[in-house]
């Protein structure tokens, strides 16, 4: 396979190869170096030829370079878990390899992490919300993170529960009228909807009526 020459986008960062029988491949940079190097080639001395078995290596490295710009435009829109990224990209129909080399870099580079995004989620579910640890899991799984980072997440930020609980408690409790029973069992079922649990919900009701 004989590369004819390389030809840079105005930005620098993805360069186009060119095969023999008109074929091309566009790969990032970076990328292109290692190509160089596989080569033994150096910067600008084209011809070069490259084995044949380096072929396949070509399309994933251009699906990577693919992959990259999909994932940074999904998360041009807010942070996006991996897994929602990887069902972007499996809808795309990139290959697998060419994925996790993606998000390697998106991972390296800080864009994806779902250990932290879930943490600061979870921080301002409490704080902003004054959602219970239940319902703090339940929104993080909606939006995609896994288990492992949810839980490692959560158990990372040291909530205050029954603070937590006490703090909605103040802002809905106005809604309802204490001294009947029916609109008290009604801030209860609301309160257990934000994920509190029933004892810390009554006990804080019952304290404060």
């Amino acid at each position: 396979m004989i590369i004819t020459k390389a030809e840079f986008s105005k930005s620098g960062n993805e360069v186009t190869l060119c095969i023999e029988n008109a074929e091309s491949v566009t790969v990032s940079r970076a990328d292109y170096n290692k190509i160089l190097l596989a080569a033994n080639a150096a910067t600008g001395g084209f011809p070069f030829e490259l084995d044949n078995k380096h072929k396949k290596a070509l399309e994933i490295l251009e699906q990577k370079l693919c992959c990259i710009k999909v994932c940074t435009a999904a998360l041009a829109y807010g942070d996006k878990s991996e897994k929602a990224l990887r069902k972007k990209l499996d809808g795309k129909g990139f290959c697998k390899k060419a994925q996790d080399l993606a998000l390697g870099v998106l991972k390296k580079d800080g864009c994806v992490d779902d250990f932290s995004q879930c943490k600061s989620l979870a921080l301002r579910y409490y704080n902003e919300k004054h959602f219970g640890i239940r319902r703090i899991k339940q929104e993080l799984f909606k939006k995609g993170y896994d288990k492992a980072a949810i839980e490692n997440a959560v158990s990372d930020c040291d909530f205050d529960v029954s603070k937590a609980a006490y703090e909605l408690f103040c802002v809905i409790s106005k809604k309802y009228s204490l001294k009947d029973a029916s609109q008290r069992q009604k801030l209860v079922n609301s309160m257990v909807r934000y994920g509190h649990d029933y004892e810390v919900i009554t006990g804080i009701i019952n304290t404060n009526t």
